[in-house]
């Protein structure tokens, strides 16, 4: 247990910044969202496949949304290559 505290903790800090981390952890979790609702499209047909579609399809566009915020901070903010930068010297 105290070896992932610390692993997290050093993870933590390499991170370029904490809405950084927060903005990926979000994409992360919507990535995984969408992956799931397509493997469960999978189990269905007719109707119940066009809805779960459906599903997968809403999951996708929060995907985007997530990922274009994080893109969006990252040049705004300019926290990836300031941290880059750091590490290299």
């Amino acid at each position: 247990m105290a070896q992932k505290t610390m692993q997290r903790r050093a993870t933590e800090t390499e991170m370029p910044c904490e809405v950084w981390r927060t903005l990926l952890e979000h994409c992360y979790e919507a990535e995984t969202a969408y992956a799931q609702a397509l493997t469960d499209s999978f189990d269905f047909v007719g109707m119940e496949f066009d809805e779960a579609l459906q599903r997968a399809n809403e999951a996708r566009e929060v995907s985007q949304v997530c990922e274009k915020a994080l893109l969006h901070h990252e040049q705004v903010h300019d926290c990836v290559r300031q941290s880059a930068v750091a590490k290299a010297s």
